[in-house]
This record gives C-alpha cells, sequence and structure tokens, in this order.
C-alpha cells in the first residue's frame, strides 16, 4: 500500500513540476510571440488577417468532420495507449489525409473564385501541413501519459518562437501574407514543423508497429469518440461561425479587426487555456474512477483558472486603448473597442475549455456534445440577428451569450461528477477583480496627465495591487495553504 501511494505522490509531483514547466515555457514562448503579433499588426494591413483568419475558419470547420476525439479515447484508456498507438496512429492519418485533400480541393475549385487567391493559399498550405499536425497526435498522447508535460511545453514553446521569428523576417522582407502562413500559431509552417519534429525525436512513428492495426481496437477508440465528434464539430462551429458572420455581412477589413481583437484578448489568458488542457485531460483521465480525487483536482484547476484568467482579462479590457496608441497607431482603434465587447467571452473560455477536459476525460462526450450544442443554437440564431442590427458589437455580444449560456449548461453538467463549492470558488476572484477596477477608474483622472508609458505601468500595477490585496483579505489562509501544498510537490 505503502508502495502504491509513494509512485502515487511521485506521479502527483510530476505533475505539479509539469505544470510549472508549462506554464513558464508557455508565457516564454508566447512573449516572443506577442512581439511578433505587434510586429505583424503595425506591418500587415487589416484585409490580411481578414483573409488569413476566414482560410483557418474554413479550416477548422473542415477538420471538424474528422474530430473523432481518438486522441481522447486513447488518453481515456489509460493502461493500454502503446497497444493501442499502431491502430491509432493510421486512423488518424488516414482521416487526415481525407481531410487534407478536400481541404484542398475546396480551396481550389471554391474559395480561389468566391474569396481571392490569398485566401485559396493560405487554406492549401494550411491543410498540408495540419495533416502533419494531426498525424503526431500518437505521439503527443504518449508523452502525456508519461507526465512528461515539459518535453511537451518546451516543444511548443520553441515552435512558437521559430513561427514569430520566422513571420517577422519575411514580413520585412515584404512577403505579405505569407508571414501570416508562416507564423498562425495553429496551422502555420514554422510551429507545425517543428513542433512535430521535436514530439517524433522523442516518440517516433517509425518505432511502432504499424502493421499491427486491429479492428477490433479500430472499433473500440471510434466507439468512444463518436460523441467527442460531435461535441469537437458543435464546439468548432462556436469558435468559429462569427467569422463566417463577419465575413458575410460586413467586410474582409472588419474581420480583420475582429480578428486579432480575438488574438489580443487571448494573449493573457490563452496560455493558461492551451497549457493547462493538455494537463487536465491527463490528470483527469487518471483519476477517472475516484471521485474524490478527481473533485479535488478540478476544484484545483478550476481556482487556478479563475484567479488568473479574470484580473488579466478585465486589466486587459481596461489598458487595452492606450496599449493600442503605444504599440500600434490610432488606425487600429477600432479592435481595441471589439476586445472590451468581448470580454465576457474571454472571461468563460478558460472555464469551458476546463469542463470540456472534464467530461472527455472520464468518458461523458455527451455531455461536452450537450453544451456545446446549446452554446450553437444560440449563436446561430443571435449571431446573424444582432450583427445586422449592431455590426461588428452585436456579433460580440452574440458570442458572449453563447459563452454564457453554455457555461450555465456546463456547470449543471460537472456537478454530477465532481463536487465543487461554485460561490467560494469564482465569487473572490471576481470581487477582487471588481474592487481592483474600482480602483484603477478612480485613479483615471490623475493618470491622464502623464504620458502613455508611465499611465500604463502606473495602471496596471495598481489594479494588480489592489487585486491581490482584496483576494488576501478574501481568503488568505486559503492561497497559503495552496502555495505550501505547492511547494510540497515540487520539492
Amino acid at each position: 500500500m505503502q508502495q502504491v501511494e509513494g509512485s502515487e505522490g511521485t506521479a502527483v509531483a510530476r505533475i505539479a513540476r509539469g505544470a510549472v514547466q508549462t506554464l513558464s515555457s508557455a508565457y516564454a514562448g508566447r512573449l516572443v510571440t506577442w512581439v511578433a503579433i505587434v510586429v505583424l499588426t503595425r506591418e500587415l494591413p487589416p484585409e490580411a488577417f481578414g483573409q488569413v483568419a476566414l482560410a483557418a475558419t474554413l479550416l477548422a470547420l473542415v477538420a471538424s468532420l474528422r474530430s473523432f476525439g481518438l486522441h481522447n479515447a486513447l488518453l481515456h484508456d489509460y493502461e493500454r495507449v502503446d497497444e493501442l498507438a499502431p491502430t491509432h496512429f493510421l486512423l488518424n492519418a488516414a482521416l487526415a489525409a481525407l481531410v487534407t485533400l478536400g481541404a484542398i480541393l475546396l480551396a481550389v475549385l471554391f474559395v480561389d473564385g468566391r474569396y481571392g487567391r490569398g485566401v485559396a493559399t493560405a487554406l492549401a498550405v494550411f491543410a498540408a501541413f495540419d495533416l502533419l499536425r494531426a498525424m503526431v497526435l500518437t505521439a503527443e498522447t504518449q508523452l502525456r501519459r508519461d507526465l512528461e508535460f515539459g518535453s511537451l511545453a518546451a516543444a511548443h514553446a520553441l515552435a512558437l518562437v521559430v513561427a514569430a521569428v520566422a513571420g517577422i523576417a519575411v514580413a520585412y522582407l515584404e512577403g505579405g501574407i505569407w508571414a501570416l502562413i508562416l507564423s498562425h500559431s495553429v496551422y502555420g509552417i514554422g510551429y507545425v514543423a517543428v513542433y512535430s519534429a521535436m514530439l517524433w525525436r522523442r516518440r517516433s512513428p517509425l518505432s511502432l508497429r504499424l502493421f499491427d492495426f486491429r479492428p477490433d481496437q479500430a472499433r473500440r477508440l471510434f466507439g468512444y469518440g463518436a460523441w467527442i465528434w460531435l461535441g469537437a464539430m458543435l464546439q468548432t462551429f462556436v469558435l468559429n461561425f462569427d467569422r463566417l458572420v463577419v465575413n458575410a455581412l460586413l467586410d474582409l477589413k472588419t474581420l480583420g479587426f475582429y480578428e486579432r481583437a480575438h488574438i489580443y484578448a487571448q494573449l493573457p489568458t490563452g496560455v493558461i487555456t492551451h497549457a493547462l488542457t493538455g494537463i487536465l485531460l491527463t490528470v483527469f483521465s487518471r483519476y477517472q474512477e475516484d471521485r474524490e480525487q478527481l473533485g479535488g483536482a478540478f476544484r484545483r484547476a478550476l481556482r487556478l483558472i479563475m484567479r488568473s484568467a479574470v484580473p488579466l482579462s478585465i486589466l486587459l479590457a481596461i489598458e487595452i486603448p492606450a496599449l493600442t496608441r503605444l504599440v500600434l497607431d490610432e488606425s487600429w482603434m477600432p479592435m481595441a473597442s471589439i476586445l472590451r465587447w468581448l470580454l465576457i467571452f474571454s472571461l468563460c473560455r478558460p472555464l469551458l475549455e476546463a469542463v470540456h477536459a472534464l467530461l472527455r476525460s472520464i468518458g461523458d462526450p455527451r455531455g461536452s456534445a450537450l453544451f456545446a450544442g446549446v452554446q450553437a443554437a444560440a449563436l446561430l440564431i443571435a449571431g446573424p440577428l444582432l450583427t445586422r442590427s449592431h455590426a461588428i458589437e452585436g456579433t460580440a455580444m452574440a458570442m458572449n451569450l453563447a459563452a454564457l449560456v453554455g457555461t450555465l449548461v456546463a456547470l449543471r453538467r460537472s456537478a454530477r461528477f465532481v463536487d465543487v463549492p461554485w460561490v467560494r470558488s469564482i465569487a473572490p476572484p471576481m470581487v477582487a477583480a471588481a474592487a481592483a477596477t474600482a480602483a484603477r477608474m478612480a485613479a483615471g483622472p490623475l493618470l491622464e496627465g502623464l504620458s502613455t508609458p508611465v499611465s500604463l505601468v502606473l495602471g496596471a500595477t495598481l489594479f494588480v495591487l489592489s487585486y491581490l490585496l482584496t483576494l488576501a483579505a478574501i481568503e488568505g489562509q486559503a492561497l497559503l495553504d495552496q502555495l505550501r501544498t505547492l511547494r510540497d510537490r515540487l520539492s
């Protein structure tokens, strides 16, 4: 028994260290990415971002047809990952090849004539590299099972840095839209090539017994992934339908502003969402049979997400006009306004991602599909109506509405599997952020006469200090206990 407990304690320590390594590596990579985003935004017109955003949206919708959740199914079968790996790799590669072929045909036969050569080129290139990205999912899942979060974080960070540097270089060489195709953080050439190469160094597909494809294992993976497939398609629809609406009802330049607003809105919290989701999938799969352990892991993740995402999102919404004037120029001010309208969506998304990870890991993909479906229905109705009546602000309102509705349904569904004191988990950071916002607003007249950089630094410092002091006053002892626990896990 002591050996089991010791082994589990070692695993928990590795998970904790992996989380710290993942967050630190991710933020280092995102710092370089942020510089690249600013440079590219200054060098390229909004229409270029609109073209690439439309291409990525179209690929995401087409690629959702192959999102059977095979990697979730593989990780869910925690003890049989290596046994199922050859079947998983071949299934994933075959489905990805079909999607890539379909996307390239779509680019050549339809997109080129309807939306222009730039969108078609970006879609075709993204589709080709999406095949490579899909084929590395088996290795990625094996590394997650082995708790090698540090290796995954390093690969992600290095890929982001290489993609950012390549994008900046091409932009200064006046490569136009190719700077965005190279530097895109999901489908881009630079990111996918480096990330795939690093993961295959750790888990080469050549080490798999690829002739060991077994139809019974394929049925097992597909059987688990059927509801994930539906949920993934609905989630992809929720995250991309707004861009289709903006392109259809407004124009490509407005889509460029809207896409940049989304990118900037996710800069502070996207790291948390991306970095933790992979870890949470592993942790929740590991503890899926133990409600107490599962609930504890979910509560700790929820507290971390809310206590970091809430203040970062609100602080960015407050300071984005000054930040836009400082690093860009007045021509990009429409982006700042859109970002503020997306605040509720920015606050809800990390929480929704955590619940998605929970439900997929413990074997309830139907629940994940349920709240994604509710969001999709709300967005399908509200998106076009509000965009027609309130232009781009209406699109943001529709995203906020879908996020709120999805959050309510998600929290109710997750209560079936974990015991979470929702008020104690969510209220303290919201109250602390409200107090920090009030302090920052009160200091606004005093900061107006200062230069923009000084005003930004002083305003952000005041907000952060006010938030931390208020949060410490509300739950000081609980925070100290959590820090001691983290220190013990890391030691």
